[in-house]
């Protein structure tokens, strides 16, 4: 099913994905301009404002800002960064639509952009493709037809019967759905919007259920879905804060990578998480989920670059082991050691870079050469010898093997990862024209890799650069390039001293320990940290922020959930400037500058205007204040809530809620359950008119299963039995009308049918052409079976409801109604039921069904006699 665009557009409230700004449509996203090097960091990223930080982490005077390596000048106050729009990333995205609708989202997010280190960075700064907004409209589709076509999907996501409840349910439903998927309450407007889609949709369709599909899409396709959407709300002290809702989807893609939980959200309906003691509690909570070691363990992996472990290569013929199963070994010990220290056990981060703990399957205790033989797909928890002075994850083959050639080991790619992952200290690239690349050995006999890099960094252009890594790589020259313990290269012994800033290491296990106590450790970890939760690149001005958590997670043991919860309350995730607006020439210039809540002053700084002290407009709450500025009070609130049967609506007036206006109580069934919410069970069901799937007929006659066959003989045998087996209906009959996988077929209580069991051989005494072999179904058999009912005194009937051989079995109907018709009459109910065209058939069924009702019964079937336009039908009440 295909919805045009121009629909989609007029139903979103929303510019198209990839123009929304905070400030209109006018505008597109932020778009970085500079390269993006093999880690995922950024090499060039323009002219920067004195001070500010640029994209290789020092700042635009030279200086690093305390952790980048070189001064610790005292930071400025803090001022937060300016509001902008977070694209959901891959994980989030999927992780969103299965937790908001329970199907798995076909949208493929291929090698994710990773800006300045991290995934989250680039979604908050680059631009949407035109490949991936056409996937997420694909995408959106495939979802809602995946839900809709599922009854027990459907049903348990809308809470309701949009079929037999209409409106009411649709605009219930969206008012929740809505709020979980866009991670805050919609509008009176926004539902209204979504509801107008929904029902243009169900009456092209004449499906309802396709209507809620549309919705769903539409949902899925909005900017309030694909981006976190941040603009703030003025805050007590000045400037801008987050405001709960927002708080909320930040907390929770941070800690879970999805949407907010019902409980989340509901704290921030009742203003908590802009209250410390609220957000702490929620984070907390959040923090002690299943849910949230998943997520947690994606920032350690970025952190590190593993994520990049699946595309190394190595030389075939030298390393004949090396397999994609073998990688997912080593990336899977690296995770297991992060989620049993940092999360499992809450230990000293530091822990990682020392324990001989390991967690191994078969493949990579071989290649450990460990004693213990794991089973097959079994991972062992155990220790490595010391002997192997592997030390912690520096020494694992995941990270010898990520930071090393095809064929040979690089010390020098091993040293970078300690200094700038790990310590954050920046390594400037070669210059221009330098040869990388290691010259042959001029020495006759053979040479280690270590001499051969000493050679290399005899030439002043590179002995800077080399200097600051090759001796942090040294230690690790015991281990080949997929991380196997060697004692020679190319048949010399190793030299595995190496020094970090002063301080002398033998092999990976010192060098370990040096990392360990380095003092940029605990500022690089936080300042990484910082930046993956924000979405952005962290400013000169948030440094404050950055070095008080960096101080907070090394006096507290480097344990990774306080930092967690320390980074949640800081100020630098609570709190937002405005957005960035038109340049600027002169710093410290003054403007006057309107919001829609009244006038103020603005300043330009960083070649932005910035700062507006004008009152800022909010979305309206229920507080019985014009928050928005726009002269109405509570105007478009709306929220959830529950009737006696069945979710509803609540509208805001003067500060406080109204009735819950809930779905009228659906018809009661015969189920077994009060489906009106009267208190009584199965009441009142002499003629109970229901709709049923498919699938639930063909599960009681295999031959009526809504392809081949939607009505006939096995459907009527399936009708037959499904309503035979409840307490309230003896059989019924159907179906009077199709949508699409679904039947709607009658059930007759004991009171309103007789079954009865006859013989083709007495039929055709009522009618000549029901003689059980030319005809055994069909316009005579309805005559014969209504005639045979007249005869025994029951007034009309249907059927055959079994049949075989001579033995068929009918429904008689003592006092039901037989009324004269004609064909004209009924073909207003449905146009294709004529006298001169279908005169008994599907169409008829529903015509019928469609007349009686309009007479005031419940049901009706046949026609149980027609000549020329004249047709008799009957009906039940």
């Amino acid at each position: 099913m295909t919805v045009p665009w121009m629909l989609l557009r007029a139903a979103a409230p929303l510019c198209l994905l990839g123009l929304l700004t905070l400030a209109g449509c006018g505008e597109t996203t932020l778009t970085f301009t500079g390269e993006v090097d093999d880690e995922g960091g950024a090499t060039s990223g323009g002219v920067s404002p004195e001070g500010v930080m640029t994209s290789n982490g020092t700042t635009s005077d030279g200086t690093s800002p305390g952790g980048g390596g070189g001064t610790t000048r005292e930071p400025p106050p803090f001022e937060p960064a300016p509001a902008t729009l977070h694209r959901l990333t891959g994980v989030e995205y999927l992780s969103s639509v299965k937790d908001l609708l329970g199907v798995e989202s076909p949208v493929v997010f291929e090698d994710e952009t990773s800006l300045h280190g991290f995934v989250s960075v680039a979604a908050s700064e680059l631009t949407l493709p035109p490949a991936l907004v056409d996937a997420y409209e694909e995408g959106a589709w495939a979802v809602a037809r995946a839900v809709i076509s599922d009854p027990v999907k459907r049903g348990a996501l809308v809470g309701c019967d949009v079929a037999l409840s209409g409106e009411p349910c649709l605009r219930a439903w969206l008012v929740r759905f809505g709020r979980r998927a866009w991670r805050r309450p919609l509008s009176e407007a926004e539902v209204n919007q979504l509801v107008q889609v929904a029902q243009t949709v169900a009456t092209d369709l004449r499906d309802p259920w396709q209507g809620v599909g549309a919705a769903i899409a539409v949902v899925l396709q909005s900017p309030y879905f694909v981006f976190r959407v941040e603009r703030g709300e003025p805050h007590p002290d000045g400037g801008l804060r987050l405001n709960d809702y927002e708080i909320a989807a930040r907390l929770s893609f941070l800690i879970w990578g999805t949407t907010p939980d019902d409980a989340l959200l509901a704290a921030a309906e009742r203003g908590e998480l802009t209250e410390d003691e609220g957000l702490r509690r929620e984070a907390l909570r959040l923090l002690d989920d299943p849910r949230a070691a998943d997520r947690l363990k994606e920032f350690f992996l970025e952190f590190i670059g593993l994520e990049r472990l699946d595309r190394v290569t190595k030389d075939p013929e030298m390393f004949p082991e090396m397999s994609d199963a073998l990688k997912e070994s080593m990336r899977r010990e690296i995770e297991l050691m992060f989620l049993e220290l940092a999360l499992t056990q809450d230990s000293d981060l530091r822990d990682l870079l020392t324990t001989d703990v390991t967690f191994v399957d078969r493949p990579l205790a071989e290649l450990y050469g460990l004693d213990v033989v794991p089973g097959d797909g079994e991972v062992v928890r155990t220790e490595l010898p010391p002997e192997q002075g592997r030390g912690g994850m520096l020494g694992r083959a995941a990270l010898l093997t990520l930071f090393s050639h095809a064929s040979v080991n690089s010390p020098t790619l091993r040293g970078r990862f300690v200094r700038s992952k790990l310590l954050c200290i920046d390594v400037p690239p070669p210059p221009e024209g330098v040869v990388t690349e290691l010259a042959e050995p001029e020495e006759e006999g053979p040479q280690t890799l270590r001499q051969r890099l000493d050679a290399h960094r005899s030439d002043p252009l590179c002995a800077g650069c080399h200097n600051l890594m090759d001796p942090l790589g040294y230690p690790l020259e015991h281990f080949d390039p997929i991380g196997k313990r060697r004692e020679l290269d190319n048949g010399l012994p190793i030299d595995a001293t190496g020094d970090l800033d002063g301080v002398a290491v033998d092999g990976a296990a010192e060098l370990a320990w040096a990392v360990a106590e380095h003092p940029k450790l605990g500022d690089c970890l936080t300042r990484r940290f910082y930046r993956y939760a924000t979405g952005h690149l962290e400013q000169w001005s948030e440094e404050r922020v950055i070095r008080d958590l960096g101080d907070g997670l090394i006096a507290g043991g480097f344990r990774f959930q306080s930092l967690v919860v320390a980074l949640v309350m800081s100020d630098g995730f609570r709190r937002v400037a405005p957005p960035i607006g038109a340049e600027c020439v002169e710093e410290g210039q003054e403007r006057a500058c309107q919001t829609l809540c009244g006038a103020g002053v603005e300043v330009c700084t960083d070649d932005g205007w910035a700062g507006c002290t004008a009152p800022v407009a909010t979305d309206e709450v229920c507080d019985g204040e014009d928050n928005d500025c726009d002269g109405n009070m509570d105007e478009g609130v709306l929220r959830a809530c529950d009737g006696s049967c069945g979710p509803g609506v609540q509208r805001c007036g003067a500060g406080g809620w109204g009735a819950c206006e809930a779905p009228e109580p659906p018809a009661e069934i015969c189920d077994g359950e009060d489906n009106d919410c009267d208190g009584a069970m199965d009441e009142g069901l002499e003629v109970d008119v229901r709709r049923v799937p498919f699938s639930e007929l063909a599960a009681a006659h295999g031959g009526c299963e809504g392809q081949q066959q939607r009505r006939g003989p096995e459907c009527n045998a399936a009708i037959n039995r499904m309503c035979s087996r409840s307490s309230c209906a003896a059989t019924g009959f159907g179906p009077v009308g199709t949508h699409g996988g679904d039947a709607d077929v009658v059930c007759l209580s004991p009171e309103r049918v007789q079954p009865i069991g006859t013989h083709y051989s007495t039929l055709v005494g009522h009618h000549p052409n029901c003689n059980g072999s030319g005809e055994r179904i069909g316009p005579n058999c309805n005559a014969a079976i209504h005639r045979f009912c007249r005869a025994e005194g029951l007034t009309s009937g249907f059927g055959p409801l079994e049949h075989s051989g001579d033995d068929v079995a009918v429904g008689c109907t003592p006092g039901a109604t037989v009324i004269q018709t004609s064909y004209t009459v009924l073909s207003a109910f449905e146009g294709s039921c004529q006298a001169s065209g279908q005169r008994i058939g599907p169409y008829c069924d529903v015509a019928i069904q469609a007349f009686c009702r309009d007479q005031g019964h419940r049901a009706g079937f046949g026609p149980v006699e027609n000549s020329g336009d004249v047709a008799y039908v009957t009906c039940v009440d």
